[in-house]
């Protein structure tokens, strides 16, 4: 047992050297990477201290007139939709104020004209009116019942002829038979 452990400590120092020695090299490859990129970022700035870049006039006019077209449409298209709401919210309180006052002036003149044509009204010839329609309402009502009842009656007879014929059949027959 003492030697499995022997080999087991034996390889875990072996494990920490060859850790050391990654994390040796890979702080090496980082400074040699830091130091490549300082030395482009000074090489760029020298090349680009040199050399002086000339933006065409009409670019930059083209670029502005672009960026102002996409700002006006947008602020264009922002004070049309304040104005249509503006407009709508407009029309829809002119039409509520005008039904409302219209309301007041119709009001008088439809009760008027209601109490008129209600004053006008000949109570008999209504009541007269009303007991027709009653009297043809109720008549269509009991036609319709009394059909019903024929009906049944109707049915009820045939099942009573029936029922009288099977009882005459059976008495003649009997009475045959006593005379024989």
């Amino acid at each position: 047992m003492l030697k499995v452990d022997y080999n087991i400590g034996i390889l875990g120092a072996v494990g920490f050297v060859i850790g050391l020695f990654g994390v040796g090299y890979g702080l090496g490859q980082r400074k040699k990477m830091n130091d490549i990129c300082y030395k482009i970022d000074k090489s760029i700035e020298e090349v680009s201290s040199n050399i002086d870049v000339n933006v065409s006039e009409c670019i930059i006019n083209d670029a502005v007139a672009k960026a102002a077209a996409k700002e006006t449409k947008w602020v264009v298209k922002q004070s049309v939709d304040r104005m249509i709401e503006e407009i709508e919210t407009d029309i829809e309180n002119q039409v509520n104020d005008a039904v409302a006052g219209t309301y007041k002036d119709i009001r008088k003149t439809v009760s008027d004209e209601v109490a008129k044509k209600a004053a006008h009204i000949d109570i008999q010839l209504l009541k007269n009116e009303v007991i027709e329609k009653a009297k043809t309402d109720v008549a269509k009502k009991l036609d319709n019942s009394m059909d019903d009842i024929l009906e049944n009656f109707n049915h009820n007879l045939k099942n009573v002829s029936h029922i009288y014929q099977s009882i005459a059949q059976t008495f003649s027959k009997d009475y045959a038979k006593g005379i024989v």
